[in-house]
């Protein structure tokens, strides 16, 4: 195929690009459909008046025998030439019903049959994702709303622990108060784990199905292309055979042809699909990747902070595990596809076209699962006091909210960067040349030991044990000054300017300290301030 050929399968996308390719097809599906129909006209029409003007040369023939000298051959000579035009229409009709009238009509039928398959496996996949879509929503509703109750029912026994709760003198004596509330908090934990497994096989299924809409819209638009390439490659040559016909009618018809010639001559295949691309596409492919949310990960969630911790640090399990089954899915494929470089004849080119669409989802599934994994670092790091951590996917995700409240986060990566292996993530730095704190990135690792995803979060509580955090003091540790201006590039930093006084309430090592300006609490650059004298 030529390289500079424009290509549907990257030109026809979002959730209306394959609908409006279809609607082209369709459009010129019923124009050559409606040509064929007009040529079969013109072909009657012009059989009829080759019978016509026969029939007058017949009779103008037998009047002229009637008469000798030279004004009767002259006659005669007259209807030899209606004869042989007529017979010059005659044939004309008869070949634009055998050569361009029927050609057209079966083209037009085969690739009304061929179409059809086609939009009904686009017509499924999209179906089935609007259906995970669906599901996947239901579920994390049900999630978010487990996850509620559980830490209700969490502040309601650590009320009654403490003799704060709303009690009378009945309910005072009864020693299994805060047993009950323990057993519904028992109760609230294991609907919660199965809600939040739930929901994480929903959205895994979701992204599997938008993968399988990607791949029929893919396959579909080749397959489009490859029915306009012959509609196209086909009608052209009629186009040749009609000026054929007419090129060697009567003088008069020279100049139609001459015009006809040049729309000929002019018919360009790669100019009219780039037309189509131009005037019909719907930009290329931009998947949206709706990443995993976590009812830990939205601050504005009222919740225990070491219940929020533990929360969060098992959803990074989830994810670290996902991460490994799918790169080990990976590292399979790309030995694959080195067997297939290294021995060409080893596999068919449909195979590999398969494998190395198979390839295209893992490293989607890879960026989807890693985009996900990237937002609950950047919580734990919010919830630990630590600068948010820094990811080349970081401005790629667009994070909004859904019409029930719901935090949504989207992942619009581009196509190239799914190619790319990236390493761990980097987390952001030390203020002016500090060094990270590794004690996250360990921690993390460390609690990778089991190839079920979900078996560490059914144990052992003692599988999660928070890291240590440093809570804000009740009272700072001093105040100091700002000399510099520095500008918030994340949402847990502060805006500082040049003599804002802040009230210090931790000074970590790596140089980025955490205070308190008009009300807000955030990190700033220790470089950028100075102490002030108590």
């Amino acid at each position: 195929m030529n390289n500079n050929m424009a290509m549907f399968r990257d030109s026809f996308w979002g959730l209306n690009g394959f609908e409006e390719l279809r609607k082209y097809i369709k459009q010129g599906n019923e124009f050559c459909k409606e040509v064929s129909t007009l040529m079969l006209e013109r072909s009657e029409l012009e059989m009829h008046y080759g019978k016509v003007l026969n029939k007058l040369a017949g009779k103008l023939s037998k009047s002229a025998t009637n008469c000798i000298g030279t004004l009767a051959s002259a006659w005669s000579a007259v209807a030899v030439e209606m004869q042989e035009e007529a017979e010059l229409h005659k044939n004309l009709g008869q070949m634009l019903s055998e050569e361009v009238y029927k050609p057209l009509k079966v083209l037009a039928e085969n690739q009304h049959k061929a179409r059809k398959p086609v939009e009904s496996m686009v017509n499924k996949a999209l179906q089935s994702l609007t259906d995970r879509r669906s599901e996947e929503q239901k579920a994390k509703k049900l999630a978010f709303s487990s996850a509620k109750e559980r830490e209700k029912l969490s502040e309601q026994l650590a009320q009654a622990r403490a003799g704060k709760g709303k009690s009378t003198e009945k309910d005072i004596s009864k020693p299994d108060k805060t047993k009950k509330l323990q057993k519904r908090v028992n109760t609230s934990d294991e609907l919660l784990r199965k809600t939040d497994r739930d929901y994480h096989n929903v959205a895994i299924k979701a992204e599997g199905s938008r993968e399988d809409w990607e791949t029929a819209v893919y396959k579909a638009s080749i397959q489009m292309q490859m029915l306009e390439e012959t509609r196209i490659n086909e009608m052209h040559k009629q186009l040749q055979k009609i000026y054929s016909c007419i090129a060697p009618l009567a003088p008069r018809q020279v100049q139609s042809c001459e015009r006809l010639n040049e729309a000929v001559i002019c018919v360009d295949l790669n100019a009219d699909l780039r037309t189509i691309v131009d005037q019909k596409g719907t930009g290329p492919n931009q998947p949206n990747q709706h990443l995993l949310e976590c009812y830990a990960e939205d601050f504005a969630n009222s919740m225990d902070v070491e219940r929020r911790r533990d929360l969060l640090q098992s959803y990074m399990l989830y994810l670290t595990q996902s991460i490994e089954v799918e790169e080990k899915g990976r590292e399979g494929v790309e030995k694959l596809m080195d067997v297939y470089r290294n021995k060409p004849g080893f596999a068919d080119q449909e195979t590999q076209d398969d494998t190395q669409h198979r390839l295209v989802h893992l490293n989607s599934m890879l960026s989807f699962l890693r985009g996900s994994q990237y937002k609950i670092s950047c919580a734990l790091a919010h919830l630990n006091g630590k600068p948010k951590p820094d990811h080349q996917y970081s401005q790629y995700i667009e994070k909004t909210r859904d019409k029930q409240g719901l935090s949504q986060s989207i992942l619009k990566l581009p196509i190239s960067l799914l190619w790319q292996t990236f390493p761990n993530d980097d987390y952001r730095g030390a203020a002016d040349g500090g060094q990270p704190d590794p004690q996250y990135d360990a921690r993390t690792q460390s609690v990778v030991s089991d190839d079920d995803e979900f078996e560490t979060y059914e144990g052992d509580d003692a599988a999660f044990k928070p890291p240590e955090y440093n809570s804000i003091q009740n009272s700072p540790e001093g105040r100091c000054e700002a000399i510099y201006e520095y500008t918030a590039g994340q949402q847990d930093e502060l805006t500082i300017k040049p003599g804002d006084v802040i009230n210090v309430y931790q000074k970590q090592q790596d140089d980025w300290w955490q205070g308190e300006l008009n009300g807000k609490v955030g990190l700033f650059p220790a470089t950028y301030v100075q102490m002030i004298p108590s």
